[in-house]
């Protein structure tokens, strides 16, 4: 096999996968499959690493059967059974982790689930059912692809937009809790007695969950600040839609801009996403803000100028923080020069270039 993956998957991490009960393993079914085969097998098996694409037929037709596979629109049914005794189920606690314990808890609630469901709901209902961070996935897959022509996978969804090495700690945290629904605004509130008014936007008359929050709210705060995030932006040529979507803005860490030919603004992408970020918690501290502090008082809404100076105010605070991070004496390991593209007015004479260092994964400003 050309797979190196493979070969070692079968070899030098087995005996490790099989004492973390495969969790969190890519295609852990097959592999289960896999080595319960070769254990029943008594006479020894030889595993060969060869070049991709060197002329090896066996490798050639089998690569040639891989595509055959991957064009199909329905996938071949597999038997995948494995006899009992060597069926491997749970992991050792000496090989546990708590992330491998989460991720194991996980998957063993949606299986479970879907047995206790199988006598109310169809075959294909199951399928159907998903849960909200599914929905969230699919629906940042969409509008990254709507806007840059690029289909995000799942699992570099979760680490851009949850892991990001250009947000804060609570950036991050922040846009987790969003994908997975746990922040209690609209149709939460109704379940609890005394408090279902809260589920609704006084201001539109209509259910106040977190979308219509970030981009559908008629009220001050998201319209102004989402004009602003276009005007500061078009310094930089990047062009947003003329109406953000939750997608994009949840998955603003895998954009990348391009200019009018085609060519990647350098830094866009990290530029993009501390600007989203940021206009993000802006938007959602505005809300906060006027609906539990101030009661939803009409007379204390934020004013065009309020949220112009508050938009400015964490975006050079952001600034300030980077700059400080180039203090070479403190933080030597990380420095990496980048530049930063502040816009200070309205004009792009009045943009003023700051120099700074920023961490060695971060692009360009």
């Amino acid at each position: 096999s050309d797979s190196e993956y493979t070969i070692n998957g079968l070899t030098k991490y087995l005996y490790e996968w099989e004492q973390k009960g495969f969790i969190g393993i890519e295609n852990q079914n097959l592999f289960k499959a896999v080595s319960a085969a070769l254990k029943q097998r008594k006479a020894p098996v030889i595993f060969v690493k060869v070049k991709g694409h060197s002329g090896d037929e066996g490798n050639d037709a089998a690569d040639a059967l891989a595509k055959e596979g991957a064009q199909k629109e329905e996938p071949d049914s597999l038997n995948l059974t494995i006899p009992e005794e060597y069926d491997i189920n749970g992991a050792q606690l000496n090989y546990l982790t708590q992330a491998t314990a989460y991720k194991g808890v996980t998957i063993y609630r949606k299986q479970n689930r879907h047995k206790k469901r199988k006598r109310r709901h169809t075959e294909d209902d199951l399928q159907t059912e998903k849960t909200a961070a599914d929905k969230n996935i699919e629906l940042i897959q969409d509008d990254i692809e709507n806007y840059q022509n690029e289909r995000p996978q799942p699992q570099t969804i979760w680490k851009k937009a949850t892991k990001s090495k250009n947000a804060m700690k609570e950036q991050n945290i922040w846009n987790w809790k969003a994908m997975h629904n746990l922040f209690w605004v609209g149709k939460k509130w109704s379940r609890i007695p005394g408090y279902e008014q809260r589920a609704e936007c006084r201001f539109c008359q209509t259910e106040e969950n977190l979308e219509h929050i970030l981009t559908k709210c008629s009220k001050p705060g998201q319209l102004e600040v989402w004009e602003l995030v276009r005007q500061f932006l078009d310094l930089k040529n990047i062009q947003l839609p003329d109406t953000m979507s939750m997608g994009l803005i949840l998955g603003c860490a895998l954009t990348n801009p391009r200019d009018e030919n085609g060519k990647k603004i350098e830094g866009g992408s990290c530029i993009v996403e501390i600007v989203l970020r940021e206009s993000t918690g802006l938007i959602w501290q505005l809300r906060n803000r006027h609906v539990i502090q101030h009661d939803n008082d009409p007379e204390k809404l934020p004013t065009a100028a309020e949220i112009e100076n508050s938009f400015y105010y964490r975006i050079n605070a952001r600034l300030q923080l980077d700059c400080t991070l180039t203090n070479k004496y403190k933080f030597e390991a990380k420095l990496y020069e980048r530049k930063w593209y502040l816009a200070h007015g309205d004009t792009h004479s009045k943009m003023k270039r700051i120099s700074l260092m920023t961490g060695p994964d971060r692009p360009g400003f």
